[in-house]
C-alpha cells in the first residue's frame, strides 16, 4: 500500500491552522497528518516503512490512526492498477485540509463530526476490537467490489460477497490479489468471446455471480 501527498513545499510545511485543530482528529492523527504532510510531494511509502518511524506506533494503531484521517476526510483511498490494468492494491493520498465529499461523519444530517477529545489519550491497542482485522476485511471487500464491478449480470449482491469472504478467508493478501485479477480476466475474456459473436461462452452473461464462485468456474479449463 502507498500512501501518496498531495502538492505543497518540501522545505517547510503548511498546514492550515483549521486542520491543525479540527477537533474530529485525535493528537495522534493529527501528528501523523503532520508528519506525512513534511515528506516529498512524489515521495511514494509503505506502513512498514512508516510505523518504524516512530516508537510506540505498531501497525493496529497505525491503521486505526490512517481510518481516522480517512474518515475526517485527509485522506482519500484509490484503488492502484497496474499498466496492464490488474489489480495491485489500494493507495491513500492525503491533504492538508480535510476534503468535504470524503468526510464522513457520524451525522450526516447536522454536517458536524462529533468531538473526539479523549480519544487519543484513552483509545488502546488493546480496545475490543481487532483493527488489523477490520483492515483485512476492507481489503478483502474492495478486491470483491473490483471484480464485482466488471460482471455482466450483478445480482444477489449479498450472497455473493458472502461466499466471497469464506473463500478469500485463508488467502493471503497476495493470493486474494491474484484471485481477483483472474476473475477479472476471465471475465473478460469470455465477455469479448460473446461480444464477437462467439459461442463458446454462450449463456456466462447470464449467469450469477453466486453460482460462478460456489461451482468454482474461474477454474474452468478455457
Amino acid at each position: 500500500m502507498a500512501i501518496y501527498k498531495s502538492n505543497a513545499a518540501d522545505k517547510y510545511t503548511v498546514i492550515p491552522n483549521d486542520s491543525v485543530r479540527d477537533k474530529s482528529l485525535s493528537f495522534e492523527a493529527t501528528g501523523l497528518l503532520c508528519f506525512l504532510l513534511s515528506l516529498p510531494s512524489d515521495w511514494a511509502i509503505h506502513k512498514s516503512w512508516l510505523k518504524a518511524q516512530k516508537v510506540g506506533c505498531g501497525r493496529d494503531k497505525l491503521t486505526r490512526l490512517i481510518s481516522e484521517l480517512e474518515k475526517a476526510g485527509y485522506m482519500r483511498k484509490e484503488v492502484s492498477q497496474l499498466e496492464d490494468g490488474k489489480l495491485n492494491g489500494f493507495d491513500w493520498f492525503v491533504y492538508p485540509t480535510a476534503q468535504l465529499e470524503n468526510r464522513k461523519t457520524d451525522n450526516p444530517s447536522d454536517g458536524e463530526t462529533p468531538p473526539t477529545k479523549e480519544r487519543s489519550l484513552e483509545i488502546k491497542d488493546s480496545i475490543n476490537y481487532d483493527q488489523s482485522k477490520i483492515d483485512r476485511d476492507n481489503f478483502i471487500k474492495d478486491a470483491f467490489e473490483y471484480w464485482w464491478s466488471k460482471w455482466p449480470k450483478k445480482v444477489a449482491k449479498k450472497a455473493t460477497l458472502k461466499i466471497w469472504q469464506k473463500i478469500t478467508k485463508a488467502k493471503t493478501e497476495d493470493e486474494v490479489r491474484a484471485l481477483t485479477n483472474h476473475i477479472a480476466d476471465d471475465v473478460a475474456l469470455r465477455m469479448a468471446d460473446i461480444d464477437a459473436g462467439g459461442r463458446k461462452y454462450i449463456g456466462f452473461d447470464m449467469l450469477h455471480p453466486s453460482t460462478y464462485l460456489n461451482q468454482e468456474r474461474y477454474n474452468d479449463d478455457i
